[in-house]
């Protein structure tokens, strides 16, 4: 069986996810940033990737080199300690100008604290020293957990997704501009705290991914696999962080520019890191930063600040950059369907390679393998999907011809899914005529899949949109001609863009 592009994707650029974006009033998908609660015209534009933002640099340095947040402290506990120094680090930020500036609050969450100071009082000071310094908009941080999630870890998804929560609720009342996902290493993790950032809150949602020396996370996900990911759940702005220099990032901007539906912001490094005399050393100089950052500018990045090593006089030269740039260069976005496990993509263009290969991990004629699905047998499942995937680019996990009651097919997909992201890191095409089913086995997963009814046809599908939407699932669509047209009618709108329509043939 293949996918199909919609045609829609290369015919018609208002189905685009960036055209709508770019250009609401003449696109027939919604306006994404319709419900933001966005501070000011010039944010909205920088959202709409019509104008570049500056941000501010390293935090954490910063206040080492006042002395403060030394080895073994929690950096984000001098926001209670000693507020005054922390306003002071963002003022610099400011009178260099950054019109961003990042709370020291990177990891002020439960599992960090550890109950020496509570999340809420500690990021209640952090927007409060950040705002103090004058800055035009301030931008929560939340950083990783610092322990890792399932199947690398021992923390289910759910376990993180409830201090992310508190955290971005805790920065939202606090009067943050935006919310900030920064230095994610694991697309879950970025994923568990995005899904919170948007059910705390309305504000615009920055989310960051760091990369190392061979293009990929610590976990092996390419960018264009967290641009598809991330972008598509919902990030405002999808970027790049830490761990690498500027020139070693630039190749990693170029594929995110060309597969992200939001504006991409690159915050390099001061270069590589290296050690001398205990203490790490950066070389790059504010001059050849922002040369670097030029070239990223050209590539389609529209924001950009710094990470480690940097200062207020690489924000001064990020500063002039923009103000002789003036506006973004236009973006090289590719419009395509793009489903990705966290380590590999497939993609399929309507004006090129319009079809990817399907295959099916339950075969409805064998009944050994159905009995194995009636009976809840998940690992044999997995094992039957990925004997499948050999020679192809996807693969389908449909139950519905085993007849099972929902709470069971809700389980067994689930189960089905975990057992898969651990062994078997291969796109899913998943069909069910249960909502609640999908969401089960979409929700934690760390990947971008079809998803589609089963036997229920356009009724089936309108139920599963919303579900689809939320979890940045394409969707495949029953039937075909007139009934095609009018179930990918109802896909636009709810918001999901011709990119990731596509036909089952």
């Amino acid at each position: 069986m293949n996918l199909a592009a919609s045609h829609r994707a290369a015919d018609a650029p208002g189905f685009s996810a960036w055209e709508a974006l770019r250009n609401p009033d003449a696109s027939p998908l919604p306006d994404p940033l319709a419900n933001r609660a966005i501070a000011d015209a010039h944010l909205e534009r920088v959202l709409r990737g019509r104008d570049l933002l500056v941000q501010d640099g390293a935090i954490g340095t910063q206040l080492q080199a006042k002395g403060l947040a030394a080895n073994g402290s929690i950096p984000d506990l001098a926001c209670l300690t000693d507020p005054d120094i922390v306003t002071e680090v963002h003022r610099e930020y400011v009178e260099a100008g950054a019109e961003m500036v990042t709370t020291n609050s990177f990891g002020a969450n439960a599992l960090k604290l550890g109950g020496v100071a509570s999340v809420e009082e500690v990021c209640a000071a952090a927007v409060a020293c950040a705002k103090a310094s004058g800055a035009r908009y301030v931008a929560g941080s939340m950083g990783p957990l610092g322990a890792l999630l399932e199947p690398f870890g021992e923390v289910p998804f759910e376990r993180a997704y409830e201090p992310f929560l508190q955290q971005a609720r805790a920065l939202a009342a606090a009067g943050a501009d935006v919310l900030t996902i920064e230095t994610m290493s694991d697309v879950r993790e970025a994923k568990a705290a995005l899904l919170a950032a948007r059910e705390a809150c309305d504000l615009p949602v920055f989310a960051s991914v760091t990369y190392g020396a061979n293009g990929r996370t610590l976990f092996g996900t390419p960018p264009a696999a967290a641009a598809a990911i991330l972008s598509s759940l919902g990030a405002d702005v999808l970027g790049v962080n830490c761990s690498l220099g500027p020139r070693e990032l630039l190749p990693i901007a170029r594929e995110l520019a060309r597969a992200s539906r939001c504006p991409v912001a690159v915050r390099p490094n001061a270069g590589m890191p290296r050690l001398e005399e205990g203490r790490a050393v950066y070389d790059v100089q504010p001059d050849e930063f922002a040369e670097c950052m030029a070239l990223m500018l050209d590539a389609g990045v529209s924001v950009m600040g710094g990470c480690c090593g940097t200062n207020p006089a690489f924000t001064r030269a990020l500063a002039q950059l923009a103000a002789r740039r003036g506006a973004p260069a236009e973006r090289p976005y590719e419009p395509a369907l793009r489903i990705c496990s966290a380590q590999a993509v497939a993609q399929a263009t309507a004006d090129g390679d319009g079809q990817l290969e399907i295959a099916a991990a339950i075969d409805p004629a064998d009944e050994d393998l159905l009995d194995d699905v009636r009976a809840g047998d998940a690992e044999a499942v997995a094992d039957e999907a990925m004997d499948a995937r050999d020679d192809a680019d996807a693969v389908e996990l449909d139950a519905s011809c085993a007849g099972l009651a929902p709470e069971r097919e809700r389980a067994l997909l689930a189960a089905v899914v975990a057992e898969l992201e651990e062994t078997a890191p291969t796109p899913l095409v998943i069909r069910t005529d249960d909502p609640a089913a999908l969401e089960a086995a979409v929700r934690s997963l760390a990947g971008k899949p079809v998803a589609g009814p089963a036997r229920g046809g356009t009724q089936a599908l309108a139920a599963l949109l919303p579900v689809a939407k939320r979890y940045g699932c394409a969707v495949a669509v029953p039937g075909a001609g007139t009934e095609a047209e009018a179930a990918a009618r109802l896909a636009a709108e709810e918001g999901i863009p011709g990119e990731d329509v596509v036909f089952l043939d």
